[in-house]
């Protein structure tokens, strides 16, 4: 893997997002929208302005902080690990977002994936063929090809990750290989 592709792809983007330009659309708005100038809804359509250009704002500072998150990574050789596994990820998946997290679950849950590493289990358990992939996913909820696929006596690629799968996978582990998988609802979800 060439490194310095991806270390200049991430000096690129940082580039982009702290350019002088970007800046200026935020700054212009709220001074035009702040004072209390035409009927309801313009007032209301110039709120609403203020607050995509914050959210906006707010992203470029969450991809930022990945970026410089990446840079670190490339200087302490790490890049392109897997943070939680330490298997390597697919230079697919880096084309693309050079500063990628290989998994994010939703933000009400917290999932380190510590606990199924600390297990035995791979990537591939939940996930399917993560080395093959450009995003890691899984398929959400019953699918008819994934059963058209047992039917003929192959396995889907990637089973579904669904809260429900996840507890019925630790009741099968807890009464099959006698591990304690926990149950509880604040195991994932805070």
């Amino acid at each position: 893997m060439d490194v310095e592709t991806f270390r200049t792809a991430l000096l690129n983007k940082r580039g982009e997002l702290l350019g002088g330009s970007a800046a200026k659309p935020l700054q212009w708005t709220m001074e035009n929208n702040s004072g209390r100038q035409g009927d309801m809804a313009d007032q209301a359509a110039g709120n609403n302005e203020v607050h995509i250009q914050l959210k906006l704002k707010q992203t470029d500072a969450k991809i930022l902080q990945a970026i410089e998150e990446a840079l670190w990574r490339i200087e302490k050789g790490t890049y392109g690990i897997c943070r939680d596994c330490g298997e390597p990820i697919a230079e697919a998946r880096l084309n693309a977002i050079p500063w990628t997290r290989v998994f994010k679950v939703p933000e009400f849950t917290y999932f380190p994936h510590k606990a199924h590493i600390a297990a035995g289990l791979r990537c591939q358990t939940c996930h399917g063929p993560v080395e093959t992939m450009t995003t890691v996913a899984a398929a959400t909820g019953p699918r008819l090809s994934n059963d058209m696929l047992h039917l003929l006596g192959f396995k889907p690629s990637a089973p579904p990750l669904t809260m429900g799968w996840c507890v019925e996978c630790h009741r099968e582990q807890n009464a099959t290989r006698h591990t304690q998988a926990p149950l509880d609802c604040v195991t994932c979800h805070h």
